[in-house]
């Protein structure tokens, strides 16, 4: 066992602030040698989304069909792919399909039994502004929509249906979530 050091005199080495500095830049300077180092020899990244297969794709829409009147569209357009998909039950029954176009633009539809109000604040913007409201001419869901719009580019139509509230949203424009409304069907 060692002697305990007199009061008033330091340990073996010196502590101080210029030093815990100096080391910190240190190995700040190392990490960000070695992320540039990677960055010049990595190869980036491209992840392709996984599309949801057709037998995935009818158990979520025959699940959520059991207690809801889910809409989803019978085919989707050339090139689109379905990137994600759920349903939760009972006692809030909430249904989602997620797509991609073919230019690789988000459109999505949601539905369940919450307001119009707390679907717009969820699903586009707390901040989201209504717009005017859109005629959808043809299919099941055929009628008047209200539009949304934020500041992130997000394009937003809703409509009650059924005691549900269905909303279609996504970043490629306002004729593509059009178009994709009225492709919505229960059947």
């Amino acid at each position: 066992m060692s002697a305990p050091q007199p009061a008033g005199r330091p340990g073996r080495y010196q502590r101080s602030t210029p030093a815990l500095i100096g080391s910190l830049i240190v190995v700040l300077a190392g990490v960000g040698l070695f992320v540039g180092f990677r960055s010049l020899v990595r190869d980036d990244v491209q992840v392709d989304p996984r599309a949801l297969n057709e037998q995935e794709y009818a158990a979520v829409l025959s699940a959520a069909r059991d207690q809801v009147p889910a809409v989803a569209p019978n085919a989707l357009p050339e090139d689109w792919i379905t990137t994600s998909m759920r349903f939760t039950p009972e006692p809030t029954p909430r249904f989602h399909l997620g797509m991609l176009t073919d230019e690789r633009r988000y459109v999505g539809v949601e539905q369940s039994r919450a307001a119009v109000e707390r679907m717009v604040s969820t699903h586009v913007d707390a901040d989201a502004v209504p717009g005017d409201d859109v005629e959808v001419t043809d299919g099941e869901l055929a009628g008047t929509w209200q539009s949304w719009t934020d500041d992130g580019g997000d394009f937003a139509l809703t409509r009650t249906f059924e005691d549900t509230t269905v909303l279609v949203v996504g970043t490629a424009g306002a004729d593509t979530i059009t178009a994709l409304a009225a492709s919505l069907t229960t059947d």
